[in-house]
């Protein structure tokens, strides 16, 4: 299903993400634009305040994106919706039993948000840019979902050193 793969690769909470129509992606320069029409999102007050949320397209969603379109036999119109599920009351119910029927327990769609911010945590190490992905409004709202392994932080560390000259090869401190 579209939609869940969607939101393993951008990490969108799923009203948004039902949202969203064909105009509000910008292939080209790697956008999304979240809020559609209605204008509703999370986030709606900064929406208000500074205009539509303007989002950057991770790349595993860029390929869904550009995968789906191949299988249309036209272009969508740029006011239709990137996934006709239906209702998101309709959707929930449908997605339950596929969770039930592939023998899961306790998996909301919820938790595949989660996953996808825990995914890219690993590939953007700065919890700013990870914020500008996945829309939460603040680091206490991401920290739930932002478990670095230390051991990691430190390579980051010593690699960063490394690039800038401080730490020589012969002075690392390999495993």
């Amino acid at each position: 299903m579209w939609l869940v793969r969607w939101s393993i690769e951008q990490g969108t909470r799923r009203g948004e993400a039902l949202q969203l129509r064909w105009d509000d992606i910008v292939l080209q320069r790697r956008t999304l634009k979240l809020g559609g029409e209605s204008g509703r999102t999370k986030t709606h007050r900064h929406q208000e305040e500074h205009g539509p949320e303007i989002s950057p397209l991770t790349p595993g969603a860029r390929r869904l994106l550009i995968e789906k379109l191949a299988t249309l036999p036209h272009q969508p119109k740029p006011t239709l919706g990137l996934f006709d599920v239906g209702t998101e009351a309709a959707f929930s119910v449908r997605y339950g039993r596929m969770v039930r029927d592939a023998g899961l327990k306790d998996l909301t769609f919820h938790d595949l948000r989660h996953e996808a911010t825990s995914r890219l945590a690993k590939l953007l190490p700065n919890p700013l840019d990870l914020k500008r992905v996945t829309g939460h409004r603040n680091l206490k709202s991401l920290d739930r979902y932002y478990q670095p392994v230390p051991e990691d932080i430190s390579r980051q560390i010593e690699e960063a050193e490394r690039v800038l000259g401080m730490l020589s090869e012969d002075k690392s401190l390999k495993d």
